[in-house]
């Protein structure tokens, strides 16, 4: 969230990036001109010179592209480029590799990213690679032991790893059991992507706020990161349209509590990208993997199945499900929102509150705190109590009544409340008060005047 300072003038500061989400897993073939693949999000930190964003897990993707082919004690490494485009003084001398060549210096427009004497240490403490024959442009060797424990976070996410719209469709209508061709929601957002916005910004105790919660897939994500984790994230979700009770929640419980569910249960176990390296030298290294999957995970499902998708090998576990998933565990608490307290007209008259939503809002603006509502008694003007105060509230949603001398805060009301409720001091709303301060206060008793003219209008 954005504090007082962060105004139009201050995005500069607060203003991070922007993420392109992949949204579409086809191109929509209905478009007039352009399929609209992508997604927006805005990233803005109160902060930005000081927040960052949390590293992303390493995939097993990532982690094979890793090999030791010198058998380094190390371990494996990832050969990084040893020249930059960024200027660098001491970045231009000539190198001779292991098997004589000269090379002069760095490509056209690049410079050694390494001085001369860096390289030298690099080069004798093993962490150059001039390739097997010892004749190739060197590299410096990145040993995945001394590498950060994640990955910085790119602006491109490919609905491979955060959803599509699609997947979002169709993991909606399973879980709220949907009709064949009955549509709950327009646009949902994948529950992965919302997913990986929480691996990024959030810690194990953190709050999640969604103002336009839509489809719940907010508190969904934060369910499962939570499992994964062990986390103690909260939510809270804010949403004004019909669907909020009957489709908002009611994910949010089925997916907390496990839900009914015939059909297919499918699990993403494997997807790895393909390519001439891994199809030819690498082919029994995958299948050897593949197979480790189907011993390991075999039991789980009834099927395991391989596809090719775009270029990816896929492996999923399926499994046939008539009762209910697993649970993710966890709860909430559904409000509804009452009818909005306007100052101004009630002020004017034009729209009194019922007594019990007056009650409420002048409670929590008071002490902090919920009201209770089944401790409210209208008829002794009593609203509830605090670790401090009992609260009062003298008012009726009606003219005639601010207008009377009825509205007021007596010394006979005030000796009444003193006797009713002891052990506290006493903090009564009214419009107006006929006794003076130095015999309310020995009492215990204090007047918080309401926000009325209205007993001193004349009637007409």
């Amino acid at each position: 969230m954005l504090g007082p300072s962060s105004t139009i003038s201050s995005v500069s500061r607060t203003s991070l990036r922007l993420v392109f989400g992949h949204k579409m897993d086809s191109p929509k073939n209905t478009a007039q001109h352009f399929s609209e693949d992508h997604d927006y999000l805005l990233v803005y930190a109160k902060e930005a010179a000081t927040w960052r964003p949390n590293l992303l897990e390493r995939t097993e993707e990532m982690i094979a592209r890793y090999k030791n082919p010198d058998n380094d004690l190390r371990g494996v490494w990832l050969l990084s480029d040893l020249a930059a485009r960024n200027y660098y003084a001491q970045g231009i001398y000539p190198i001779t590799t292991p098997s004589g060549r000269t090379i002069l210096g760095p490509p056209a427009g690049s410079y050694w990213r390494v001085s001369k004497k860096k390289f030298e240490r690099l080069e004798k403490d093993n962490r150059i690679w001039w390739g097997e024959a010892g004749d190739n442009r060197p590299g410096i060797k990145r040993f995945l032991s001394e590498v950060k424990q994640g990955v910085v976070p790119q602006t491109i996410w490919n609905w491979q790893d955060v959803g599509s719209t699609r997947n979002a469709k169709q993991a909606l209508s399973q879980i709220m059991s949907a009709q064949p061709s009955e549509e709950l929601f327009v646009t949902p957002k994948p529950v992965e992507l919302i997913e990986r916005v929480i691996e990024l910004a959030t810690t194990e105790n953190s709050v999640v706020l969604d103002s336009f919660a839509g489809s719940g897939a907010t508190a969904h994500a934060v369910l499962l990161a939570n499992r994964e984790d062990s986390g103690n994230r909260r939510f809270i979700l804010v949403e004004s349209e019909q669907y909020a009770e009957t489709l908002t929640a009611e994910r949010v419980r089925r997916v907390a509590s496990g839900y009914k569910f015939v059909g297919t249960q499918k699990e993403e176990l494997l997807r790895e990208k393909l390519s001439y390296s891994s199809l030819t030298k690498g082919a029994s290294k995958l299948m050897d993997k593949v197979s480790a999957i189907e011993n390991l995970d075999g039991h789980r499902f009834d099927g395991i199945t391989k596809t090719v998708d775009e270029g990816y090998l896929v492996v999923t576990g399926e499994k046939k499900i008539e009762e209910k998933t697993e649970p993710l565990g966890g709860g909430f608490t559904f409000y509804t929102l009452g009818p909005a307290t306007n100052l101004d007209k009630i002020l004017t008259g034009e729209n009194l509150p019922e007594y019990e939503t007056l009650g409420a809002w002048l409670f929590h603006t008071a002490t902090g705190k919920s009201i209770v509502r089944q401790e409210i008694d209208e008829s002794t003007w009593y609203l509830g109590t605090t670790s401090a105060y009992f609260v009062w509230l003298i008012y009726k949603p009606e003219l005639g009544f601010l207008k009377s001398r009825d509205c007021a805060l007596t010394l006979e009301v005030a000796e009444r409340i003193s006797k009713t409720k002891k052990g506290k001091k006493h903090l009564v709303f009214a419009p107006a008060k006929f006794v003076p301060n130095k015999l309310l206060l020995p009492l215990g008793v204090e007047h918080v005047a309401l926000p009325f003219a209205l007993y001193r209008v004349e009637k007409s």
